[in-house]
């Protein structure tokens, strides 16, 4: 998959080429990128019943699912991260023994592809409309936050180099 320049004209032939001009090929890796992080978010999350593993939503520029990753364009900024309120327990292991599933994700992700893309960790606000579930409104205070204030979520963030 690639999109095509010729003399800066996008979705040219190669024979309308005019002298100077140049011939660039912009590839996209992106469902390479994506399903490698949804892979090592699955791999390292938590099993009971499968259904958090399973959770895992893409969104590119803040507001839009997507589910086809070949259609995104190079500059697009691609977050991955789980609605379920209980995401923000097992990676900061409050529920016991802690996974840290999106760090240790971040971790592999950069080895893997630090040539191309600059991935974080980072806690994310989700607007409404994205899931069902999210964004998940506090229901009580606690010590750090008031009733009624939106959950920010860990999440994966990619961005291409």
């Amino acid at each position: 998959q690639y999109d095509r320049y010729v003399n800066d004209v996008p979705g040219l032939a190669e024979e309308a080429v005019k002298v100077p001009g140049s011939i660039l090929y912009v590839f996209s890796n992106w469902p390479l990128v994506i399903n490698a992080g949804l892979a090592e978010l699955v791999k390292r999350s938590p099993r009971r019943s499968g259904r958090y593993a399973n959770s895992f939503v893409v969104i590119v520029g803040g507001r839009t699912v997507v589910t086809d990753y070949s259609k995104l364009r190079p500059d697009a900024e691609v977050i991955i991260f789980n609605p379920y309120p209980s995401t923000r327990k097992i990676e900061t292991g409050y529920n016991g023994p802690g996974r840290r599933h999106f760090d240790g994700a971040k971790n592999a992700m950069s080895y893997r592809f630090k040539d191309a893309f600059k991935i974080e960790m980072k806690y994310v606000e989700v607007p409404g409309g994205i899931s069902p579930l999210a964004p998940y409104r506090l229901k009580r205070t606690t010590k750090r936050r008031a009733a009624g204030t939106a959950l920010t979520y860990p999440a994966l963030v990619i961005n291409a180099l």
